[in-house]
């Protein structure tokens, strides 16, 4: 029984030793030292500590050397390049990490959370309480692992292109899990005052945090594009069934219909998951929107993460509200017939945006309702994405979701962005609110 007391122990303590070296090897040979060394024993050892604790082991686990373990970890996601390079033993790192973290979420429900369910608190084990705790009692918690986790989230881009098989790692799959775990992690004081500090701090620091918000930020961006070209082509194919009466799609072969059919169901099936993994990153945004001193201390400080933030905030409102079609120009919402099948309720997203956009507005020194200069007003003007009647449009089509204070909010942080591009609605007047902004 790989479970027995004494061979579970010993198996537990060659895997803190492994992982104990991984890290010595990076503080005294840097990447290319690890580089040296097999993938499959960092993650082999990851995937013992993993299996231990699902398994009914955390006892065994929290009698070990806790703090290397999670040290260890944490200096291997943490490194430059080293995670890409080995996406494979950074999934299981982020395995073992969830496990020791957060072991009431298995897989299922952390890709649950990813399409839109709520994570939730659920039983654990006087055992799996007592590792909890202690994992995040250890310095390497407190110090080192929020930093650890983003940069690893932010690395997985360049992972893409490698030769890795795509079915073993998925670059989504494993932010979700990130992102799921910093979730955990901000419920604790402790950890959500090192994310104060990482993103108020210099250099490496700021960067890693800088990185996380702007990889959440595009992969946002990302996802939704990708699920409103989807649901334009479905919608288009559903329009082609219904015209005539059905008369035009009866008359097609068996064997087009079928394939249309097909068709249908496969994007049907990725837009749910892209539209619930999009969910999360807006989740994810609201959760650090809603602590002010972290929003001053990173969007109020670096202009380059203010403007990313306009950027996000522009899209997804253009995409998701659209120019009225009266109008005669600009993008066009997508219209289609019962969006819940997908997961997609654009009033729901848009009032999640703008309460973001507006508290971070807030923090950063913006009036909010209450007018004034300063805050994302700025940044908005000078983006080039960034078009008035969308974002008019989105504070009416919010309706009743969300609360009345961030749809004025959100109306009235949009005046004051016009009124810095001079008046002029166009997104060409952007570049002169650009050059004259303090900010």
């Amino acid at each position: 029984h790989l479970l027995e007391p004494d061979l579970a122990s010993d198996a537990t303590g060659f895997a803190v030793l492994s992982i104990s070296w991984v890290a010595h090897l990076l503080s005294t040979g840097g990447p290319d030292a690890v580089a040296a060394v097999p993938e499959f024993l960092l993650r082999d050892a990851a995937a013992w500590v993993s299996f231990c604790v699902r398994c009914g082991g955390a006892d065994v686990v929290g009698g070990s050397d806790v703090a290397a373990l999670v040290g260890g970890v944490s200096a291997f996601l943490r490194a430059d390049g080293v995670a890409a390079r080995s996406p494979l033993a950074a999934a299981a790192c982020m395995e073992m990490l969830q496990a020791m973290l957060a072991p009431q979420l298995d897989k299922r429900r952390v890709v649950g959370w990813a399409q839109g369910a709520s994570l939730g608190p659920t039983a654990m084990s006087p055992g799996e309480r007592a590792l909890v705790a202690s994992v995040l009692a250890t310095g390497a918690a407190q110090a080192a692992l929020i930093p650890a986790l983003m940069r690893a989230h932010a690395g997985a881009d360049v992972v893409v292109g490698l030769d890795v098989d795509r079915d073993r790692f998925d670059k989504f799959g494993f932010r979700t899990q990130v992102d799921a775990l910093l979730m955990e992690l901000w419920s604790d004081a402790t950890c959500l005052a090192s994310t104060a500090r990482l993103a108020a701090g210099g250099g490496a620091d700021a960067a890693s945090f800088d990185a996380y918000v702007g990889a959440v930020l595009n992969s946002l961006i990302y996802l939704l594009d990708d699920c409103l070209v989807r649901l334009q082509a479905m919608a288009d194919v559903e329009a082609a069934k219904a015209a005539g009466g059905g008369a035009a799609w009866a008359a097609l072969p068996a064997r087009e219909r079928a394939a249309k059919e097909a068709f249908l169901q496969g994007e049907a099936g990725v837009t749910r998951g892209f539209m619930g993994m999009a969910v999360r990153c807006l989740a994810v945004l609201d959760r650090l929107a809603g602590q002010a001193p972290i929003v001053a201390a990173s969007f109020g400080a670096r202009r380059e993460l203010a403007a990313q933030a306009a950027h996000a905030v522009s899209a997804f409102v253009s995409a998701v509200a659209g120019c009225d079609p009266a109008s005669g120009g600009g993008r066009r919402a997508v219209e289609i017939g019962r969006p819940e099948r997908f997961r997609y309720d654009p009033p729901a997203l848009l009032a999640s945006i703008l309460s973001i956009a507006l508290r971070i507005d807030v923090a950063m020194g913006g009036g909010g309702a209450s007018g004034g200069g300063g805050g994302l007003a700025p940044f908005l003007a000078a983006e080039a994405e960034f078009d008035p009647e969308p974002a008019a449009r989105a504070a009416a089509l919010a309706g009743g979701r969300g609360d009345y204070g961030s749809r004025t909010g959100f109306e009235a942080l949009v005046s004051r962005a016009v009124a810095l591009r001079g008046g002029g609605g166009g997104k060409d007047a952007g570049a002169g609110a650009a050059a004259g902004s303090a900010f």
